[in-house]
């Protein structure tokens, strides 16, 4: 009675509490999952009013990089708009080494000594641009500042260097507009950082008057958008058919690991440290992943290799494999394989693993060679569905010979039943046809054989024959 009450309360366990499904999988970093059909532009709207005077040669410079047209109506949807000057905006997203950069420059030149010290274009050419590339905020500030003491080709050069990479952290930070705030408001993880800059674009257009502009900044915006951990997935499989076919589910590549549970990727792009995925469709995921097609590859040699980030995954239903270290390819050491049938392998560059006739080529400074567990239990084919997937090249990808199409029915395990009754019969028949084809091809040549002694026969007898 104790033994029923316990199976229960663990039958009852099964249906509360959800299981979990535990892939092998490779961390490549932090990053967001999204629907792609979700995905719609926005923009940020900022009006820009120079303090320089209407004919200033800064502002002369400032018109040639600025597009005549394209200014956006602010009551259009869906686009937000920033009212006001962007000077007025705060400094507080300056990157600490940049603000350090920019006080000690600026309280330099606002000391009188050293402002009077500064004789040379070349060392204010110098200062500006690296407050330009260090994106600072205080770079119109010091430019007013030092009003008189630029001469105009500084202007030029300082406005070809604001736009010419078409850094928008550069532009922004010019401007003095809060390019943090920007993508807080667009649906990005503050974690991300500025690094989430790349995913925007911008538009410098000229306004009414030559101080005037607008600052436009688009992205994307997504309610479907999650943030986590990106990681590759490994497909599990298993062998069958006495090793020589690996049959393993088609798990998309990548899943993030969002605050509401595991959701898969098609794919995952890099920028800067992090990566933007889409979110793939369908049933087939990294939590139903047992809803996947099913992919079955031909291995002759019991060896499949797939590959898992900056590590190898190697299934295999060998007994052991090799380990040439130190680039050799002679010595090596000879290694049981693991019992689950699955090695993970990080190995350095001058080192091989060798797995049946399949060679790995190390490439890290140290070695890993773990056991993992990847392994599930998908059907073998019967002889039917064996025949089937022998003739769709498509799917494997290459053309079976008689003879190996022979051998892979051969290693189909026996089992009582129709298919297997019926692939006997048909084998056999095929071999009684064979038999009575060359037991026909054997009376046709003993009856042409036949008839050629005959015919012979004949004419020699009618030589023999008087006149």
């Amino acid at each position: 009675m104790k033994i029923l009450s316990s199976f229960n309360i663990f039958i009852v366990l099964l249906l509360v509490i959800p299981v979990t499904v535990s892939l092998l999988t490779s961390g490549l970093g932090f990053g967001y999952i999204e629907k792609e059909d979700d995905s719609r532009e926005t923009c940020e709207v900022i009006d820009i009013a120079m303090e320089f005077g209407d004919a200033h040669v800064f502002l002369e410079n400032l018109q040639k990089k600025c597009a005549a047209r394209g200014r956006i109506n602010k009551t259009s949807a869906p686009i937000k708009t920033r009212k006001g000057r962007a000077v007025i905006l705060a400094v507080g997203g300056v990157v600490a080494g940049a603000t350090a950069l920019t006080i000690v420059v600026f309280d330099h030149l606002r000391n009188e000594e050293r402002f009077n010290s500064i004789k040379k274009q070349e060392e204010i050419h110098k200062n500006i641009t690296q407050l330009i590339n260090n994106k600072s905020h205080l770079t119109q500030d010091l430019m007013m500042e030092m009003e008189g003491q630029i001469n105009n080709n500084t202007y030029e050069h300082v406005v070809n260097t604001i736009f010419g990479t078409g850094d928008i952290e550069v532009v922004t930070s010019f401007f003095k507009v809060n390019l943090s705030e920007i993508l807080h408001n667009m649906g990005f993880d503050d974690r991300m950082g500025l690094d989430a800059a790349q995913k925007l674009s911008y538009k410098f257009v000229c306004g009414h008057t030559s101080r005037h502009y607008q600052l436009q900044i688009c992205g994307t915006e997504n309610p479907t958008r999650r943030f986590g951990e990106v990681k590759l997935v490994a497909p599990p499989g298993n062998f069958g058919n006495k090793g020589t076919m690996y049959a393993y589910y088609k798990v998309p590549k990548f899943v993030v690991f969002t605050d509401r549970g595991p959701v898969s990727a098609i794919s995952c792009q890099p920028f800067g440290n992090y990566y933007n995925c889409v979110e793939s469709k369908g049933k087939c995921g990294y939590a139903t992943y047992q809803s996947c097609e099913v992919k079955r590859v031909h291995t002759p040699n019991s060896v499949y290799v797939t590959e898992l980030g900056d590590a190898t995954v190697v299934a295999s239903a060998v007994d052991h494999y090799s380990v040439y270290e130190n680039g050799s390819d002679i010595s090596f050491t000879d290694h049981k394989f693991p019992a689950s049938g699955q090695l993970l392998i990080r190995a350095p560059h001058t080192t091989k693993i060798r797995i049946g006739d399949s060679t790995i080529q190390g490439r890290h400074d140290f070695m890993e060679l773990k056991e993992v567990h990847m392994s599930e239990q998908i059907p073998q084919l019967d002889h039917a569905k064996l025949e089937e997937w022998m003739n769709d090249d498509d799917a494997i990808e290459k053309g079976f010979t008689d003879l190996e199409k022979e051998r892979m029915h051969a290693n189909v395990e026996f089992e009582w039943g129709l298919d297997s009754i019926l692939h006997w019969f048909k084998s056999r028949v095929a071999e009684f046809i064979s038999a009575l084809k060359i037991c026909a091809a054997g009376v046709i040549v003993i009856g042409i054989i036949y008839c050629l002694c005959c015919c012979y026969r004949c004419s020699k007898k009618a030589t023999v024959l008087p006149n």
